[in-house]
């Protein structure tokens, strides 16, 4: 055997016995990788259609993985109970828009605060709107325990969706069988609530406002025919946050998302996205509250 033909052999085998030995050197460099989970949640993330990629989540998402360098970013569309399964038990899930819980910070990594939303409420036609005034506070809010109770009403809900403590709670309170109807999860199911609820099958459906102006144009309504309405049992703004797996990666990746965020740039880029999908009239209600609830967090207020 010639002495070349000996040692590419050599170094063939070498190399065979690096890669069997040491896995890790023949793929990427895993402890890099950040694994993005995002649910088809129109206009939160649109994951189908003429719109895919531009709801406000896509966006900011956007707009931090672009910023945050070092990484290996992968986006992967999953069901809300696999997203919770695995950020319990993988090192390296994380997500632009949770809402923060006792429950989820025993498994999770909050980074500050990344955009104030308004949270769900009702969502009627503005003719039904005058059989909900009784029922109305004097800020126009929905009086949802009373409404419950003394108007027997039909309320459109999605199975199996969480619409807020204050909400759930009341609903678990007052509602009764015939209160609730559910749609079972499918393609659109806000968008057929909506559309049913132009037919007159329901009084209320609950959502969040950004989803009126998405759902109403996918299902064929014009937006102005209906009304969003806060409820009263619901805060005026909720905050949403980045969360990561609480491990070693997930940490290091939030110390860089809070960085990020802290932006002006960067917050401006997250309202515009979020305010794209609101009608001018809640738009406008948002940047009042908005700029209240930053008034009354300054120091020495």
């Amino acid at each position: 055997m010639k002495p070349d033909t000996f040692y590419r052999r050599l170094l063939g085998l070498l190399t065979l016995l690096l890669v069997i030995t040491f896995p890790s050197l023949a793929a990427d460099n895993s402890g890099n990788v950040v694994q993005w989970y995002i649910a088809s949640f129109p206009p939160i993330n649109i994951t189908s259609g003429p719109n895919r990629g531009q709801g406000w989540g896509d966006r900011r998402l956007e707009a931090i993985t672009r910023r945050l360098t070092g990484y290996q970013h992968e986006i992967i569309e999953a069901s809300g109970i696999r997203m919770t399964e695995d950020m319990q038990r993988k090192p390296n899930i994380c997500n632009t828009g949770l809402l923060k819980t006792p429950e989820r910070e025993q498994y999770l990594i909050f980074s500050d605060p990344i955009l104030w939303i308004i949270p769900n409420g009702a969502i009627t036609t503005r003719v039904r709107y005058a059989t909900l005034k009784p029922y109305l506070n004097d800020r126009g809010e929905l009086k949802l325990a009373e409404y419950l109770q003394q108007a027997n009403p039909r309320i459109g809900t999605h199975a199996s969706r969480k619409y807020g403590k204050g909400i759930d709670a009341t609903i678990q309170k007052y509602a009764t069988a015939n209160t609730l109807v559910a749609v079972p999860s499918g393609a659109y199911p806000a968008a057929r609530l909506l559309k049913l609820a132009n037919q007159d099958e329901y009084d209320i459906v609950l959502g969040y406002p950004a989803e009126l102006r998405y759902l109403a144009r996918e299902a064929a309504l014009k937006e102005s025919n209906f009304v969003f309405l806060s409820i009263v049992e619901e805060p005026g703004l909720i905050q949403t946050y980045v969360a990561c797996s609480k491990s070693d990666l997930g940490q290091k990746v939030i110390a860089q998302v809070n960085k990020i965020i802290g932006h002006p740039q960067v917050q401006d880029e997250l309202l515009v996205a979020y305010k794209h999908w609101l009608d001018d009239e809640t738009a406008a209600r948002y940047d009042r509250l908005r700029q209240q609830t930053l008034s009354n967090r300054r120091p020495g207020n």
